[in-house]
């Protein structure tokens, strides 16, 4: 610390004694051969990072609402969780990130199952659940979904009419990690709601190879607009039981309390927001 700030040992030292004297904690323990930070201490450190970094946003915030400051720098290293299809539909925004910014780093974990940041040492997760009451959740995007299958699967096997149909046709199921997906909850524009069964030979923990399975005509499948879309336009795709959705699903941005000021994160959320095509919500 002394040789970070260009002073003496001994006027840190003496710093640190009226601090501690003043807040009537001892915030680092000290002997002979060895120096450490109390349990105070911590909490003290985590609080002032904390508020120097909303200190920090909010004059930011300032100065580029006056045109005094550019858009936000990004730099530094974020290790981020994001599901498959999450990180497909965000890579566009993830390249020009990186590209516009050439000091930020990214480290993607992309795998379907939940993350808890604190637990796995992440900045940043994005899921649909939250995994424990010590992060920050903040809803990044509503996420609808479609029912759709491919038109050999349809020609093999013709699309259902109705909901209950369903139950005698091939469906991709997902393999969350309570078990595997045994029934879907359809809604119609009328806001009613059909609990129906399903079934399938193949299921998966990963949301991209039941995407990949439901282009190749092995099922009928759930899938966002986001991904579907491009699929039915180049005809691999169509929508089936269209006057019904699974409901729309909010997706989670969680991450650490001690994160909660950084302006670079808070940027970051704000560029993956746009790039699901959704305003942040803060």
């Amino acid at each position: 610390a002394a040789r970070a700030l260009g002073v003496r040992t001994n006027v840190v030292s003496r710093r640190l004694l009226r601090l501690e004297e003043r807040l009537g904690a001892t915030l680092a323990l000290r002997t002979t051969r060895a120096f450490g930070v109390t349990a105070a201490g911590q909490r003290y450190y985590e609080r002032c990072v904390e508020v120097l970094g909303e200190l920090e946003l909010a004059e930011a915030e300032l100065q580029r609402a006056q045109g005094r400051l550019g858009p936000a720098r990004l730099s530094g290293t974020y290790r981020v969780h994001v599901p498959g299809l999450i990180a497909d539909i965000l890579s566009p925004t993830i390249n020009a990130l990186l590209l516009e910014h050439p000091e930020l780093a990214l480290e993607l974990h992309v795998r379907d199952q939940p993350a808890d940041p604190v637990r796995e040492g992440l900045d940043l997760a994005l899921g649909l659940k939250v995994t424990s009451d010590r992060l920050v959740a903040r809803p990044l995007a509503p996420i609808p979904c479609w029912i759709v299958a491919a038109p050999s699967y349809i020609e093999r096997h013709g699309a259902p009419r109705r909901p209950a149909d369903l139950a005698d046709h091939e469906v991709l199921r997902f393999v969350y990690q309570g078990g595997l997906e045994a029934t879907w909850t359809l809604s119609d524009a009328a806001g009613g709601e059909e609990v129906v069964p399903v079934r399938g030979r193949l299921s998966a923990t990963d949301s991209r190879t039941l995407v990949r399975a439901c282009v190749a005509g092995l099922g009928i499948g759930l899938m966002s607009p986001l991904v579907a879309e491009g699929y039915m336009g180049e005809g691999q795709l169509r929508r089936v039981l269209p006057k019904h959705t699974t409901g729309t699903f909010m997706l989670y941005a969680t991450y650490p309390p001690s994160r909660r000021s950084d302006a670079g994160l808070a940027a970051l959320l704000s560029a993956m927001s746009e790039g699901l095509g959704a305003p942040a919500t803060p």
